[in-house]
């Protein structure tokens, strides 16, 4: 599978995280100003263009900016208000447009790279039930042991060095849709509790009988 040509619509949203009940989201404080953040992007392109519709206008009065100017007399308005741009908040718009274009086409290289990473982030969400139906899967499928199972995902580490923390990290990665443990509803943290310890049970047997 290529990951780094795939849909949108495959890539799981912020918006799309279930929430919890209660749960603010985008209304708290911090939402509101990651959402201010977030604008910053779309405000710099929108600006970009106004700066090429002024140069065109300038390089063009009688063919573009005659024109604007007599259907559309607001936009001849924004042209002329562009005259008076700041060149640091011109600069500033067009690094932002640069930046974010590099960040998104680095986090695509990244997902090709990686294509297991990708095919996590690009997973459908799970109904309790049939997450569960996959760890019931997993867990009885393991030739090798519960033992080499965990340990074989974090480079063959000591079991001893594995600490309980990185084992729920690791299971909240590959059981949830490659994502964090903070991004979990109550009913899924109840369901991660339990995928860990009946892990720690079965490694618990394996080792000591």
């Amino acid at each position: 599978r290529y990951y780094f040509s795939r849909r949108p619509t495959t890539v799981i949203k912020e918006h799309e995280l279930p929430l919890e009940q209660a749960a603010m989201g985008v209304y708290t404080p911090a939402g509101i100003f990651s959402a201010c953040v977030r604008l910053t992007v779309p405000m710099a392109y929108i600006y970009i263009l106004l700066i090429l519709l002024r140069e065109t206008c300038e390089k063009f009065p009688e063919t573009i900016h005659a024109p604007i100017e007599y259907y559309l007399p607001y936009g001849s308005w924004v042209v002329d208000s562009m005259q008076k741009s700041s060149t640091f908040v011109e600069l500033w718009a067009i690094v932002e447009a640069i930046f974010y274009i590099c960040l998104k086409l680095k986090i695509q290289y990244l997902q090709y790279k990686d294509p297991l990473e990708a095919s996590l982030s690009a997973a459908p969400m799970l109904e309790l039930q049939e997450r569960q139906k996959i760890w019931n899967f997993m867990m009885e499928s393991m030739k090798d042991g519960p033992l080499t199972f965990v340990t074989g995902w974090f480079f063959d580490e000591k079991i001893e060095n594995i600490t309980k923390y990185d084992f729920l990290d690791f299971v909240t990665w590959s059981m949830f849709e490659g994502r964090n443990q903070e991004h979990l509803t109550q009913e899924e943290l109840v369901q991660l509790a339990y995928f860990v310890e009946e892990a720690e049970w079965r490694i618990s047997l394996h080792l000591f009988g």
